[in-house]
């Protein structure tokens, strides 16, 4: 499973990296024979004006070839990416019962 963190209109510090990496692993290790890569994408919709508009994208590519993106938007980073992975991972488990 390959996982790739992307930033947009917001710095990365090496610790939110690694936390992502990291956290996505945990998550989504338990269906790496199904998932064959994970795109996480880390924003701040209004830059430095503030406010809770974090966001956290992932688009987690299936190896049978299906795409499933989910996204979520919170005050703090690492909570956005928690939950989003926590929805990502429902949704893998709903969608893998089916096939």
């Amino acid at each position: 499973m390959k996982i790739q963190t992307l930033a947009r209109k917001i710095p990365l510090p090496r610790t939110l990296t690694r936390f992502a990496h990291d956290h996505v692993k945990q998550i989504f290790d338990k269906f790496s024979a199904q998932v064959s890569n994970v795109h996480v994408e880390l924003r701040d919709k209004n830059g430095r004006r503030g406010g809770g508009d974090k966001q956290c994208r992932i688009r987690i590519q299936l190896a049978a070839g299906n795409a499933l993106v989910v996204q979520e938007e919170q005050a703090s980073l690492r909570t956005a990416i928690r939950r989003a992975t926590d929805r990502a991972a429902t949704q893998i488990r709903h969608l893998l019962r089916r096939t």
